[in-house]
C-alpha cells in the first residue's frame, strides 16, 4: 500500500502534516494548506521546509492534520 503526504522538515526533525492521498498531485495541491495549518499551530513553522513524500507500507501512518 502506498500513500502521498504533505511533509515538513525542521533540521533533523521530520513530520507528516496531511495525508495519505492516493496521488502525488493531491499531496502537491495541499502543500499550501499544510503550511497554513503548521504556521497556525506554531509561528516558527515559517522557517521550516515543506514538500511531499511517498510512503509504502502495510499500514500507512497518520498525519498530524488528518484530511
Amino acid at each position: 500500500m502506498a500513500g502521498y503526504y504533505v511533509s515538513v522538515l525542521d533540521g533533523k526533525r521530520k513530520g507528516l502534516l496531511l495525508g495519505p492521498y492516493d496521488t502525488h498531485q493531491e499531496a502537491l495541491d495541499n502543500v499550501k494548506r499544510g503550511i497554513s495549518l503548521a504556521v497556525a499551530a506554531d509561528t516558527r513553522a515559517v522557517f521550516y521546509a515543506f514538500g511531499t513524500v511517498k510512503i509504502t507500507a502495510e499500514t500507512l501512518p497518520k498525519a498530524v492534520f488528518n484530511t
